[in-house]
């Protein structure tokens, strides 16, 4: 049910399961939002259920109301308008060896939005898999062990897959359908009649909407890879002057530091710093995160594309390397919008986000920070965050020198 709430951006959902006595074919389990009264009879509708168990296939009552609208005396279409009056949208079925093992029961959406075919696709998948993993814990009921491997299995599959499913179905989806939108626009010979200027500015959109699934994939990605493997130095990987990569770190940023109307100020030290030992390629995706980060979150004078939020005061980032100790420290230190303190312990965790950050930019994978700190303990090093609220936050980085012989 979290799942399937947090992908369709629904209020109203009840989970009903086959009832083994037969005095019914389903019985509520748990319902959230709906008038559970007014809910409890949905399996009385005779003639709903025996097309349900027909078909065996998610339900649109929207689109099941217009394809039997013109017989005014189909049983179905009357329990198709009692079934919309209660509130319900979409009834999706768990099947398993053709039979039904149990269905939910979904409100509208909270944007009001149709239920679209790719929503389909993407509950049609979680229902094959979690219709397995119901029919597996009724066939264990009586094993305690068993049930509880089977249910901590459970949670792990429904956790992954609904992250999974809150990437694909907004962080992924969004971007696509501008971009499907614009093309057919082209297509159409809809594009061509607009000024130049305007068509310019779809094209850039098309652009920033790829730019966006890249690094979405690219993040999707390196998470996989983190999670099936973690990171750790190969005993042949190089000593590597950190103020170098911090370097190339703020010269890529300096573009988009302009644009925001940010102060981006870092002086590389005049003479060479010890090395550390660490992959490039690694420590680059890192640190430039760290960079991105702070001039995302750091509101200025400018108002920039997608973002919520401006204001008076300049923006600036900082960012600094030191020795301390047998480590090199790097600082990046914003004046930006802060994190709430409850949240700072979670904020490393994949796809966390702050609950502020989420409020300026409603995109964001939320996996940025768990690769930095994926790639920096691999390279035996530290990554923290000191933060207040409305005054900025300051990220560190500390990472082992190479030991003197």
């Amino acid at each position: 049910m979290d799942t399937i709430q947090g992908a369709m951006r629904v209020d109203n959902m009840a989970v009903a399961l086959s009832d083994s006595s037969n005095i019914k074919p389903f019985l509520l389990h748990k319902v959230i939002g709906f008038n559970k009264e007014t809910l409890e009879n949905i399996c009385s509708h005779q003639h709903f259920c025996q097309h349900l168990q027909s078909i065996k296939k998610p339900i649109v009552i929207d689109e099941l109301l217009s394809d039997h609208e013109k017989n005014k005396e189909d049983n179905l279409l009357a329990d198709a308008k009692l079934l919309k009056d209660l509130g319900v949208a979409l009834v999706l079925p768990f099947v398993i060896k053709g039979g039904i093992n149990s269905l939910v029961v979904v409100g509208t959406k909270i944007t009001k939005e149709a239920y679209t075919k790719e929503d389909i696709e993407l509950l049609t998948t979680l229902s094959n898999q979690a219709s397995v993993a119901i029919e597996n814990a009724r066939l264990y009921n009586n094993m305690e062990e068993m049930v509880e491997s089977a249910t901590a299995k459970l949670k792990k599959m429904l956790k992954t897959q609904s992250e999974f499913l809150d990437i694909s179905s907004h962080q992924l989806r969004t971007p696509v359908s501008l971009i499907r939108g614009i093309i057919s626009m082209m297509l159409e010979g809809d594009l061509a009649k607009l000024p130049q200027a305007k068509q310019n500015e779809f094209l850039q959109t098309i652009k920033d909407k790829s730019d966006k699934l890249e690094v979405i994939i690219n993040d999707i990605l390196s998470a996989s890879d983190f999670d099936s493997q973690k990171l750790s130095l190969r005993p042949d990987s190089p000593a590597i002057q950190l103020e170098d990569v911090v370097d190339a770190a703020v010269k890529s940023a300096n573009e988009d530091a302009r644009e925001r109307n940010i102060e981006l100020k870092w002086q590389k030290p005049s003479k060479p710093m010890g090395a550390i030992i660490g992959e490039r390629k690694y420590l680059d995706q890192a640190i430039g995160n760290l960079i991105s980060n702070a001039l995302k979150y750091t509101p200025s004078t400018r108002m920039v594309k997608e973002a919520r939020s401006q204001r008076e005061t300049k923006g600036m980032v900082e960012v600094s390397i030191a020795q301390e100790n047998t480590n090199l420290i790097i600082k990046i230190k914003d004046n930006g919008i802060g994190i709430p303190k409850e949240e700072i312990p979670k904020l490393f965790a994949k796809f966390a986000r702050a609950s502020n950050a989420t409020a300026m930019y409603t995109d964001g994978s939320g996996l940025g920070l768990f690769i930095v700190k994926e790639i920096i303990e691999g390279h035996k090093g530290k990554v923290w965050v000191e933060s207040e609220m409305g005054k900025g936050s300051t990220f560190y980085i500390s990472l082992p020198l190479v030991k003197s012989n």
